[in-house]
């Protein structure tokens, strides 16, 4: 008992739980049998106190009475019969079996009752027991039963043996027992007792339905659900649920959704549906809670685990009107989902309102609690694809069965001890669409209503409300996956939409391989379309690559050779994992992963770019997402406009792919995107000019948006400096002004000052807006003051008017509205100075006065201060006088004198009014009370000092009361004294003290000046000298008068003048009637009004001048100047020199600000400082002479402003045609040139050299961009037009040549008759001979050759006479070869060097020329290839060298090799086939030919005839100074074969495999594949080579479309020289 009470108290203190509770029981009635009685009256007094909540008193009762024990004596005790009669054929009597009392039970059987289980039918549909068990009230937590705040519901019984009303005696079911006996045929036709099966029918197993048959009274809590043996079901039974699940008793929604049913609260310790105790909570969710519950069916049943998990749902989601229909289809969906990896989820039910759900109990931990744990760092790669692994494979198995879960987080879960991962919570789950088709089904509710998602993991697509997708729980899966690995979410629990729409991208997790990671980022796509399309793939892309047989055993052999090689090659691999990373997230095309490896690409060296960027397919992948990247910030056509951010990327790229044509197709793109989208938005610059749209204001689009987004793609843009611009916004700036609409003007002026800052014209318009400004202000002003004032009666009412009144004496002083206003004001501030005054309220007039001061005129005030001193001065002396008078005409009569002090109050007089009237009062009972004490009346004496004090003086004259009252005690103890020796001590200390008061009188006359306070004093002493008859001076009060006087002209002369006037009008007071004292004040009062004039002049002079000093011009400070000389005219006579110097000193400035705003042109200021000034001073000197001035400088003005207008209309022509040259646009720039033209004279420079010279390189660009593609007629064409405008431009002229000799190449032989234009016969030979006389004279020379003109003269005999043209050409070829020679052999280097050059230009197939070796010109610097430590090593990194290119770059990388026959010198050699990007430089110098356009330009250049082989060889030579050919057949084999015949095969040729092409498709880089032992690398396959073979022309090694069997060193072809698609070069540079 002792136990079982501690744990119950440690219970509802909340420190142990229910288990621990429950156990404590089960152990106390384990150790003894006889406690139940105790305890369950322990239980039955803690219930009926209210101190133990009704669901805990229910569980423990019914725990309690599930404990039976036998009485020791055998007999059948009350707990093992029924009240009624046991039926026939009942189960065995088991002492654990308990039976249910009957409705009829007597009290006397109530202790043995109480231990009976109430016994429950083993029908389906039970009927409930309605003892306590089944009631229902709050139980919220141990702290609320400890304080017993949770009671009882109403008409709970009290006692818990109370009868079991209504119910019928029914037997329980067993959890899964089968079928039992027949039991007995039962009285009341209650549902029957069933097995397990829970079939209607006979005895037996089949249980057949009885007549009237009650349920037999045994097998009610059987382990095997055993009934009685007749067993036969009453009419009105209900059939039993069936298997795992549990019955359910629904009634129609209405019944109990909502308000209705159950309201009690659910929690720890509830029982629900009398079968499950929640004992604790495992977690909350969006639904409701899961709670650990005991099932007692499954106790009962000796379960080894009777644990269930339970969900109650929360009343939010009950409260929804379809709540039942989403639950019904929740747990058929639920229940259809049996797999390990997914919560088993048995049935759902309800008790009262509580709706709740049953599933599998499990114990470990949630998975987000577990990433709590892991948070930050997160697991291991293996156990994180293990859960995910599990994960997967339960929603995968979902998907299958039709459901997607819709809510897939962490929270939902769960992760066992055993280590299995199981996802629960398909509440929400709705059926994919495919189910419909299925199932046949259509639930036309959908739960999504609920709103049961979790943000951070949701999709985008559930976010926006789509239909559910299987690739919803891809996204929340590919979130939990992301956590798993790294320890956080992948986008900070930002909602997808939300991290789509910033732009977030996952932070790399370095433990992922690329094409895991790949995986991953494609599970967390954002649009459905890209994602995963299933759980299986998503899988499957992040599970490692699984690992054939073959490569383990070839991994294990690397292994041992790495372990024999060391530790070298470690950093290697590392480094090469890292650039295939980088591979293979790049040819995924994915954005977001080339984004994440980006960084890291720009960081390589150019070593490792270039062997990122070796196949095709990667570069061609990365242009692609550069390009797009491009357009996320510049795309004019979707308005974007941020092209320095794609400039940069442009460069980026050009960094990592250098020389690529690809690269160079997206920077022309780019840039033409740019030159037409600049255009554009130039056009609709002047387009928005002419159409008066300057200012968003005005609506959109505006001019200054569109020049913002000129600056936005250019800020090196000039067309914002646009002459006509800024006078456009002047000119509708004043438009607006003149419409009165001043808020668009003051914005035009703003935004035009922006493009001309110093514009006197912005300025002239500011100002007049200012001044329209304050025009319409000061009519609003006079406008309300007018208005107010037939209000105005009273100072009060102009309070609010202030404000008003002092803003229009600023605008205008000289307002007569303002005059009438002033007039008023000053009327009501005379008549509140006269109320105040005549209430004593002297503070509340000097308030009066200073609200006024700065409204008022000066002296207005100065008068006003003058008349208040004199009425305080006058109404205080009067007051002092009546209060006197009214004391002593009858001190008994205090209630004239409260009516004084009363009428003070009122009136809010000054606080030293009331002062001074009282101390008068009181003064006046002290001098009474003087003349009693004389009179030897004391009694009267202290009745007037009593009357004194009651006056409340101040504390001086309180002082004084107190001394008299102290002398009245002597007094009276004097005369009270017994003896004459007590009477001689008091005398002689009355004598001593009056001593003392002479001395104290004497010593006050002998200062030399005397305060207040201290005459008050002194007379208070002579009072009482005068009262004891002690003999003092005569003029004693009239030199404290004159004491009192010095004190207040030291005062005066310390410069303290309002102490000093104070003082004298306070002595005044005290001696009334003094004429020196009065005399006083009156002089005091005269000095002080002289001084303050004196200083407010000076005041005033000194403030003008610091403000003529520093003019400012603003309205304050014209409003200060105004006030200054207005407070000196009313200080000052007319006629001062003072006053006259300083308004000529005003209006001087006034006048130099007239002339400074003229020469600035801001005329209205200048008009506006000339009135200041004629104000000041009419018809002052130099007025007249500046106002005409401004009239001559405002003309001048105009004529200006009218001729800039026309010039800022020419400058605006050229800058646009400029820009139309620049884009390209040729049309409209000439037709912008005939408009400039027309208003230029003919001989300007613009017209006749720099319009037609833009125009000419307008045509010069065209003309170039033609013969990249090839069409060299049309690029012909573009040039003849060109040098239309511009005969003597240089680049067109030698462009002619170039592009007529191009033409002549390309065109076609004429077949036929010959056209009209064609020369006759006998003039075409003429112009031949001619042209071939010119040749051979020029050749022969050697002197002085003019290259163009003999290169004309070549192409023009090639075209008239090809066959005199290959003679002559042969003989010029010998002839520069012999003319070579011969300066070298005269050591004429240079010359020797400049005229091979020349030939090799001219005739650049001539391998004679090209034999020639000349050394190297000292300015190409030591020969980078002449190192003997390279022969032989160009298979290593260092064992390369390349030449510098005049041009910029660098040539082809050459390795050097051996000689190729005994004691030849070594030579070099391309490393690799002459690609794309290389010949396309050689063009791009040039321009003898046209670029290749392909989408990489690494891989070997073919299409090209051997004449344009050898051109290439031959610039190559020029540009770098040494000598490049095309190698012989010996050369080019020695160098393949590197002195060996076993090779590595690794080249692109033809190999099939199971009958496909794997290899040779096409082209490859010509960095792929192995090098030889010299450094060679594709001389086999991909492009077969071109070699000299003596008297023919070869091509070495096979290409890609030969098969493997005919690629090799030795393979060969005769080749013609033709343009192909397979043949290339190889080029051979001499080392000097």
């Amino acid at each position: 008992m002792d136990q079982f009470r501690a744990a119950l108290g440690r219970f509802l203190t909340g420190e142990l739980d229910f288990s621990g509770l429950e156990q404590s029981l089960v152990d106390s009635l384990a150790s003894d049998e006889t406690v139940g009685p105790q305890i369950l009256a322990l239980l039955d007094e803690l219930y009926n106190g209210g101190r133990l909540p009704h669901q805990l008193y229910a569980a423990l009762k019914k725990r309690l009475l599930g404990h039976v024990t036998r009485p020791s004596d055998g007999t059948t005790t009350a707990a093992d019969t029924t009240s009624t009669d046991t039926a026939a054929g009942a189960g065995p009597d088991d002492s654990t079996r308990l039976r249910t009392p009957s409705a009829d039970s007597t009290d006397q059987g109530a202790e043995k009752t109480r231990f009976r289980l109430p016994q429950a039918s083993s029908g389906g549909n039970r009927t409930r027991m309605r003892d306590q068990t089944d009631a229902t009230g709050p139980l919220t937590s141990p702290q609320d039963m400890a304080t017993g705040s949770a009671s009882r519901p109403s008409g709970t019984p009290v006692s818990p043996s109370a009868p079991d009303h209504g119910s019928s005696a029914t037997g329980a079911t067993g959890a899964t027992g089968a079928t039992g006996a027949a039991g007995a045929a039962g009285a009341a036709g209650a549902a029957g007792a069933a097995g397990a099966a829970g079939a209607a029918g006979a005895t037996g197993a089949t249980g057949a339905t009885g007549a009237t048959g009650a349920t037999g009274a045994t097998g009610a809590t059987s382990a095997k659900g055993a009934t009685g043996a007749t067993g036969a079901t009453g009419a009105t039974g209900a059939t039993a649920g069936t298997g795992a699940s549990i019955g359910s008793s629904w009634g129609h929604p209405s019944d109990w959704s909502g308000a209705a049913g159950d309201s009690r609260i659910v929690d720890v310790g509830t029982v629900i549906k009398n079968r499950f105790i929640l004992e604790s909570v495992l977690g909350r969710g969006g639904m409701g809670v899961v709670y650990k519950a005991k099932d007692l069916r499954k106790e009962e049943a000796q379960d080894r685990n009777p644990y269930v998990a339970v969900k109650i749902l929360n009343e939010e989601f009950k409260r929804h009107p379809d709540s039942l229909k989403a639950l019904q289809r929740e747990s058929r969906k639920a229940q259809s989902l049996a797999h390990p990896n997914v919560v088993t989820v048995f049935d759902f039910d309800r008790d009262g309102g509580t709706v709740f759900m049953t599933m599998e109990y499990l114990e470990g931990e949630s998975l987000d609690k577990f990433n709590k744990r892991h948070s930050g760092r997160g697991v291991p790669v293996a156990k994180a694809l293990e859960l995910i692994e599990g994960l997967s494979n339960g929603l995968a198995y979902a998907h299958h069965k039709g459901v997607v879960h819709s809510d897939f987080k962490p929270g939902n879960a769960f992760l066992t001890n055993d280590g299995l991962v199981k996802i629960f919570d398909f509440g929400i789950a709705r059926a994919a669409k495919q189910t419909e088709a299925v199932t046949g089904e259509k639930t036309l509710f959908d739960a999504a209503s609920l709103g049961a998602l979790t943000p951070a993991y949701a999709s985008c697509e559930m976010l926006e409300g789509k239909d559910p997708d299987p690739r919803d729980d891809v996204y929340a899966l590919a979130c939990v996956s992301y956590e798993l690995f790294s320890g956080r979410h992948p986008f900070d629990k930002l909602p997808a939409a939300s991290a789509r729409d910033r732009g977030l991208v996952p932070e790399r997790i370095k433990s992922l391989s690329m094409r895991q990671w790949q995986g991953l980022m494609e599970g967390l796509a954002f649009d459905r379309d890209s994602r995963s399309p299933s759980v299986r793939q998503f899988l499957a892309g992040l599970k490692p690559k699984p690992v054939q047989k073959a490569v383990i055993a070839g991994v294990v052999t690397t292994a041992l050779l790495v372990l024999a090689l060391g530790v070298l090659w470690f950093p290697g691999y590392l480094e090469r994992q890292r650039l295939d990373d980088i591979v293979v997230a790049i040819q995924s095309g994915n954005r977001l992963l080339i984004e994440e490896v980006n960084p890291e690409l720009l960081e390589l060296s150019a070593d490792a770019r270039a062997s990122v960027f070796l196949d095709s397919e990667t570069r061609s992948r990365y242009v692609q997402f550069v390009k797009q990247q491009i357009e996320t910030v510049f795309a004019p056509a979707e308005e974007r406009y941020d092209y320095p951010a794609a400039a940069q990327m442009l460069d980026e790229l050009e960094s990592l792919m250098p020389d690529s044509a690809s690269v160079a197709e997206l920077q022309e793109s780019v840039a033409s995107t740019l030159d037409a989208a600049r255009l554009q938005q130039q056009d609709k610059v002047r387009e928005l000019l002419d159409g008066g749209a300057l200012i968003a204001l005005q609506g959109s689009p505006n001019v200054v948006d569109v020049l913002q987004t000129l600056k936005q793609m250019d800020p090196e843009d000039t067309t914002d400096q646009d002459a006509l611009i800024p006078l456009r916004f002047a000119s509708q700036a004043a438009s607006a002004f003149e419409a009165g609409d001043l808020d668009v003007a003051e914005v035009l002026v703003e935004e035009g000052r922006r493009f001309a800052p110093d514009d006197a014209v912005f300025a002239s318009l500011g100002d007049r807006i200012t001044i329209e400004r304050n025009a319409i202000m000061k009519a609003d002003l006079e406008s309300r003051i007018q208005a107010a004032l037939p209000q105005l009666n009273t100072f009060e009412d102009f309070e609010s008017l202030r404000p008003d009144l002092v803003g229009l004496l600023a605008l205008d002083p000289e307002s007569a509205v303002l005059a009438s206003a002033l007039t008023r004001l000053r009327a009501a501030t005379d008549a509140t100075l006269e109320s105040d005054i005549a209430g004593h309220r002297y503070g509340a007039a000097r308030e009066a006065l200073e609200q006024v001061n700065g409204i008022l005129p000066e002296d207005f005030v100065q008068s006003g201060l003058a008349r208040l001193n004199a009425a305080e001065a006058s109404g205080v002396s009067a007051l002092v006088a009546e209060v006197e008078g009214l004391v002593a005409a009858n001190p008994e009569d205090t209630a004239a004198l409260e009516k004084i002090f009363a009428d003070l109050e009122s009136t809010d007089a000054d606080p030293i009014v009331m002062i001074r009237v009282r101390d008068a009062a009181a003064g006046a009972y002290i001098a009474q009370a003087r003349v009693a004490i004389s009179g030897d009346d004391p009694d009267t004496a202290g009745d007037l000092l009593a009357r004194g004090a009651d006056t409340r003086p101040s504390p001086s004259v309180g002082d004084e009361i107190a001394l008299l009252e102290r002398q009245l005690e002597r007094n009276a103890a004097l005369a009270a004294a017994e003896d004459d020796e007590q009477r001689a001590q008091l005398q002689e200390q009355s004598r001593l003290e009056t001593a003392g008061l002479k001395q104290q009188f004497e010593e006050g006359l002998s200062q030399p000046a005397l305060t207040v306070a201290q005459g008050r004093s002194l007379l208070g002493v002579l009072d009482q000298l005068e009262a004891q008859q002690i003999e003092v001076a005569a003029d004693s009060r009239a030199r404290i008068a004159g004491l009192l006087v010095q004190g207040t002209q030291q005062l005066a002369q310390q410069d303290q003048w309002t102490e000093a006037l104070a003082a004298a009008r306070d002595a005044a007071a005290l001696m009334p009637g003094v004429a020196t004292l009065s005399d006083n004040v009156a002089r005091l009062e005269k000095d002080n009004f002289e001084r303050l004039n004196r200083r407010r002049v000076s005041v005033a002079v000194t403030a003008l001048d610091d403000l003529l000093t520093s003019p400012k011009f603003d309205l304050e400070w014209s409003e200060q100047i105004n006030r200054q000389i207005a407070r000196l005219e009313s200080l000052l006579p007319e006629d001062d020199a003072t006053l006259a110097g300083a308004t000529q000193q005003a209006a001087l400035v006034y006048l130099q600000r007239a002339q400074d705003m003229r020469r600035a042109e801001r005329f209205e200021l200048a008009e506006q400082a000339l009135a200041r000034a004629n104000a000041l001073m009419p018809g002052f000197a130099g007025l007249a002479l500046e106002q005409d001035r401004l009239r001559q400088a405002r003309e001048t003005y105009r004529e200006r402003t009218e001729n800039r207008a026309r010039l800022a209309q020419i400058d605006s022509l050229k800058e646009r045609l400029r820009q139309e040259a620049r884009a390209g646009q040729i049309d409209r720039a000439r037709r912008t040139l005939e408009q400039v033209a027309l208003q230029l004279p003919a001989d300007n420079e613009f017209v006749v050299a720099e319009g037609p010279n833009l125009i000419a390189a307008a045509y010069f660009d065209s003309a170039q961009a033609a013969a990249r593609r090839r069409q060299f007629e049309q690029a012909l064409a573009l040039v003849d037009r060109g040098l239309e405008f511009a005969p003597d431009n240089a680049p067109l002229i030698d462009a002619r040549v170039r592009y007529a000799d191009q033409a002549a190449a390309t065109r076609q032989p004429s077949t036929g008759s010959q056209n009209q234009s064609s020369p006759a016969p006998g003039a075409g030979q003429n112009q031949a001979t001619a042209a071939n006389d010119r040749i051979r004279q020029s050749v022969e020379t050697g002197t002085n050759i003019d290259e163009t003109a003999l290169r004309n003269d070549l192409a023009r005999l090639r075209e008239l006479d090809p066959s005199l043209y290959d003679e002559t050409s042969t003989w010029a070829s010998a002839q520069f070869v012999r003319q070579t020679e011969a300066l070298l052999a005269d050591g004429r280097v240079e010359e020797a060097r400049a005229r091979s050059d020349l030939g090799m230009r001219l005739f650049p197939s001539d391998r004679a020329l090209a034999a020639i070796r000349i050394p190297a010109p000292a300015s190409a610097g030591p020969d980078p290839c002449a190192s003997a430590d390279l022969v032989g090593r160009g298979a290593i990194r260092e064992g390369s060298c390349r030449d510098a290119i005049a041009a910029g770059g660098n040539g082809p990388y050459l390795v050097v090799v051996p000689g190729a026959t005994a004691g030849a010198p070594p030579f070099a050699i391309s490393k690799y086939e002459i690609t794309v990007r290389e010949y396309n430089a050689y063009c791009s110098s040039t321009a003898l030919c046209p670029e290749f356009e392909t989408r990489d330009d690494l891989v070997p250049v073919t299409h090209l005839s051997i004449a344009d082989a050898r051109n290439y060889a031959a610039w190559l030579s020029i540009e770098t100074g040494r000598r490049y050919r095309l190698p012989t057949a010996t050369e080019w084999r020695h160098a393949a074969r590197a002195e060996t015949d076993a090779i590595r095969w690794n080249f692109n040729c033809q190999v099939r495999e199971g009958g496909k092409l794997v290899r040779g498709l096409s082209l490859q880089p010509v960095a792929a594949g192995t090098d030889n032992n010299w450094g060679l690398r594709n001389y086999i396959g991909n492009a077969r080579e071109w070699v000299d073979a003596g008297d023919r022309l070869e091509a070495r090694g096979g290409a890609f479309t030969d098969s493997k069997e005919n690629c090799s060193v030795e393979a060969r072809v005769e080749h013609d020289g033709e343009p192909d698609n397979v043949t290339g070069m190889r080029l051979v540079r001499i080392i000097e």
